[in-house]
């Protein structure tokens, strides 16, 4: 399923209520994590992971992986930039499913730790490589080596609903 049928399920509200699931990943990344680019570091890789577990605590871990998905295979993303997204991703929904009973801030806990720890991914400078968050600083982390993927050609139901309503930070 598309990204933007599936925020179309979730209605007028549902959709205010993913967007501040969005808004709070961002935030709390910024407020852990060096903000400013939000590509390929390890502020990138704490939100997508956080965002991540956010979802599966209010959607249920199946539609999360649904939506991540969908949103990762987004034509022009490049190759190692969803890897990276798609493991951290699964890591979030992983640390909620673990983790049930765990507020917001206990799963931010949980989810700054496994930085920490090396249980996530960035991309480093020199050869744009996916490299455990613990072996590398954020100062040392890189842009994709690779480029992105010919876009693909859309299907006609595709160009009649439209593109993605739940809009973009950078890398998100």
């Amino acid at each position: 399923m598309r990204e933007a049928d599936m925020l179309d399920g979730l209605g007028l509200s549902g959709l205010q209520d993913f967007h501040g699931v969005k808004d709070k990943a961002f935030n709390t990344a910024d407020a852990r994590f060096r903000p400013g680019d939000w590509n390929d570091n390890h502020n990138d890789a704490f939100r997508h992971t956080y965002w991540n577990a956010l979802m599966t605590k209010k959607y249920g871990a199946e539609w999360a992986a649904e939506y991540a998905t969908a949103h990762e295979a987004r034509p022009g993303n490049r190759p190692e930039r969803e890897a990276m997204d798609l493991y951290n991703n699964e890591t979030g929904r992983r640390i909620a499913q673990q983790h049930p009973d765990a507020s917001e801030d206990e799963l931010a806990d949980l989810v700054e730790k496994a930085v920490r720890d090396g249980d996530l991914v960035v991309i480093d400078r020199g050869g744009g490589r996916l490299t455990f968050t613990d072996q590398i600083d954020s100062d040392e982390t890189g842009t994709p080596k690779l480029k992105a993927p010919e876009k693909v050609q859309e299907s006609e139901s595709d160009r009649n609903t439209g593109g993605s309503v739940a809009g973009e930070q950078s890398g998100e």
